[in-house]
């Protein structure tokens, strides 16, 4: 693995390798077209390595099985944002419900309170008579 950190590279570098780079920036999958004509000279020896590499079963085989590992990863991914999202829902909903309910039996209690207080002060005057 070659990890290389461009700002740190003189621009002239710096554009050549994100020129090479560039030929990866394909949403074509793993087979690449790739013009010649519209790179460096320089870079031929390079192409024509990306070429062989491509002509390998193993590789393609290799290389086709990634691809469908990485789709089935976004889709887990995308499912799971998915239900994520939806339990959170639920939760909120559920939180609202429940706020809902505890409102209702405060104002229950505050109502029964105020019955048993009419009533005491009902009973209470009836006596004084």
């Amino acid at each position: 693995m070659v990890v290389i950190q461009l700002p740190a590279l003189k621009q002239r570098r710096r554009f050549e390798i994100e020129q090479i780079l560039s030929i990866f920036d394909s949403k074509a999958g793993i087979y690449l077209e790739i013009d010649e004509k519209e790179y460096p000279t320089a870079f031929l020896g390079f192409l024509e390595r990306l070429s062989t590499v491509m002509k390998n079963p193993e590789v393609v085989r290799d290389l086709v099985y990634e691809e469908i590992l990485n789709h089935e990863f976004q889709e887990n991914h995308r499912k799971y944002t998915e239900m994520k999202e939806e339990l959170k829902n639920v939760i909120i909903s559920e939180e609202r419900a429940n706020a809902e309910k505890e409102k209702a039996m405060a104002r229950e209690k505050e109502s029964h309170h105020k019955i048993e207080k009419q009533r005491y002060e009902h009973s209470r005057n009836s006596l004084c008579f």
